[in-house]
């Protein structure tokens, strides 16, 4: 499996932060940050960690007609399938 994108990493981030609002009333802050860190990691180093990441992002904004391809994606894979660049 790749590495997780800057991208993966702050997505997870930033839903493991939401998910844990409020918990600091019941964990130690060590403890805290061991399930912040033990979350992050199964969200961007398990395959169904990073199925969940994929279903949470954005959907992409599409200005014009054509195709769009996958984040990572070589520019050749990025151009219309008509052929216009």
């Amino acid at each position: 499996m790749s590495d997780p994108s800057p991208e993966e990493d702050q997505l997870a981030a930033d839903l493991v932060a939401e998910a844990l609002d409020g918990f600091d009333t019941v964990f130690t802050p060590e403890m805290l940050e061991l399930v912040r860190a033990m979350l992050e990691s199964e969200l961007v180093a398990t395959k169904a960690g990073r199925r969940t990441l994929r279903r949470c992002e954005p959907e992409p904004i599409v200005d014009q007609s054509g195709d769009v391809a996958k984040p990572g994606a070589r520019q050749s894979a990025r151009d219309k399938a008509s052929g216009d660049k």
